[in-house]
């Protein structure tokens, strides 16, 4: 815990690879910003097959473009039936994507899986990487939308303030009476 930091709407950690988190949120969407120790390749791993007391039943991940992702994770858990769907826009341009079922690479640019993991590779030394992650229970198009809607530029400390101004908001509705 002594490399973390958190505050209502950011929580940042530096991990033991060196490389440095930090996470930043909107109602809808993810905001999150990749620092990679210098001549570190930045790889970013998308793992659909993880989740937190449930297990997915099916997932697609897709490149749209050169800086965009669509898909979706559908899981069995807490609800017998959850799905979700997402949408991710990277601040640089993707210099290799890879998809693997479990530990199989695929030859494929879109394929549906229950193990499904996208393997992402930017260009050496990139500094800092930025991504924005929407979500949306109706569509990827939808999640797309919610990127473009709640966090439409690459201005990180704005959606930060942005949190604690929402948060502070909500608790200074709270009254304490003493005697």
């Amino acid at each position: 815990h002594e490399n973390e930091m958190v505050e209502p709407g950011f929580y940042s950690v530096k991990m033991d690879n060196g490389v440095k988190v930090e996470l930043a949120a909107s109602e809808r969407v993810g905001f999150h910003r990749y620092y990679f120790p210098d001549n570190q390749k930045a790889n970013i791993i998308i793992d659909l097959s993880e989740g937190i007391n449930d297990r997915t039943t099916n997932a697609e991940l897709k490149q749209i473009n050169d800086t965009t992702f669509l898909g979706h994770r559908f899981s069995s858990g807490w609800a017998k039936e959850q799905e979700v769907y997402f949408a991710i826009i990277t601040s640089q341009p993707i210099h290799n994507f890879r998809l693997f079922d479990d530990t199989i690479q695929i030859d494929q640019t879109t394929t549906n899986s229950h193990q499904l993991k996208g393997f992402i590779r930017f260009e050496q030394d990139p500094g800092m990487l930025a991504l924005k992650v929407g979500i949306s229970p109706v569509s990827s198009s939808n999640a797309l939308d919610n990127i473009l809607n709640e966090i439409p530029d690459w201005n990180f400390q704005k959606v930060v303030d942005s949190a604690n101004e929402k948060w502070n908001n909500e608790l200074s509705k709270i009254k304490i009476k003493t005697r």
